[in-house]
């Protein structure tokens, strides 16, 4: 059973933190459409970003618990 985590993700985190799988947008640049037109943040960013954010939780967490 996995670990829930208390992990939030917005859409300036998902841009911030991963490029988008669907588009190909890179870490730093909003979503765009096929046509080159802006686009809202494609869900498998927003999945991949909870999934490094939810990285980033457990590492902190981690040197907390053992330093």
């Amino acid at each position: 059973m996995s670990e829930q985590l208390p992990v939030n993700v917005n859409l300036e985190d998902a841009v911030k933190l991963v490029s988008c799988p669907a588009c190909n947008a890179p870490r730093g640049e909003q979503c765009k459409t096929r046509g080159g037109r802006l686009a809202p943040v494609h869900i498998p960013r927003y999945e991949a970003a909870k999934a490094a954010k939810a990285d980033q939780y457990r590492l902190e967490r981690w040197n907390r618990e053992c330093h």
